[in-house]
């Protein structure tokens, strides 16, 4: 026969398994930074202010390279399902002499987690710096000619897990903001810098954690857990019914 409290346990045992994502997460800050730049000259790195950059080509207009520049966010509380800033991203666009533009580059993003840590990605920006020919343009130009970085239109996941709840941190990708359509890449004119935002998400996915370490025990499915949580309430009301008639 069960007694009161062995149906309590049985009750918390059965919550217990199910487990509980957290409703908010924190994020304390996010950087990124430059390295293998396939191909370009006068490849340079520097920091101005919170934007890392890199600049390559030999400008037309002394000190006036093209280049790349990311900058992070600072802590901020994230909403699970909810996009969240991850950064900004610019782009330099300045007339360089021929044969000096890079056609490629890595970006490695660090994003540091109150709750779980350092969680990193890397990918790589296609460059596509064009003959400055008026009349050969092949992206929509007022000054001849624009140029065009392309951005990853899929990004590799990172999983984790924090009490028994597993996450997913997921790269939803480039845009103006968190309510327009993600952008495939940037088209600039020459003499101007693009900007966009990147974004991200991170959802969860609720474990059960066996309390048996038997080999033959299994987990129990959700279905058997709410077989738990039923028993456990039949038995908890007949145990009413019986103390109100003593």
């Amino acid at each position: 026969m069960f007694s009161k409290l062995s149906v309590n346990l049985l009750l918390t045992s059965a919550f217990a398994l199910a487990g509980t994502a957290a409703n908010a997460l924190t994020l304390n800050g996010s950087s990124g930074s430059w390295s293998n730049p396939i191909g370009g000259s006068f490849i340079e790195y520097q920091t101005i202010g919170e934007e890392n950059q890199i600049r390559w080509g030999d400008p037309v207009i002394p000190g006036a390279k093209s280049g790349l520049g990311f900058t992070g966010v600072d802590g901020t509380d994230i909403e699970l399902e909810n996009v969240f800033q991850i950064g900004m991203l610019r782009h330099f666009n300045n007339v360089i002499y021929g044969n000096t533009a890079a056609s490629a580059v890595n970006l490695a993003l660090s994003l540091d987690f109150a709750e779980f840590g350092l969680k990193t990605f890397d990918f790589n920006l296609e460059i596509d710096e064009t003959p400055n020919t008026e009349g050969t343009c092949i992206y929509p130009s007022i000054t001849a000619c624009s140029d065009k970085i392309s951005f990853p239109i899929t990004f590799s996941p990172e999983s984790f897990e924090i009490d028994g709840v597993s996450y997913t941190l997921s790269l939803v990708g480039f845009s103006y903001g968190s309510d327009q359509s993600l952008l495939s890449d940037f088209i600039s004119e020459e003499y101007t810098t693009s900007e966009a935002l990147l974004f991200g998400k991170i959802t969860a996915v609720e474990n059960l954690t066996a309390i048996s370490t038997q080999p033959e025990t299994k987990v129990p499915e959700p279905q058997t857990i709410g077989g738990f949580l039923a028993l456990g309430l039949i038995l908890t009301n007949r145990f009413l019914k019986r103390d109100s008639l003593k």
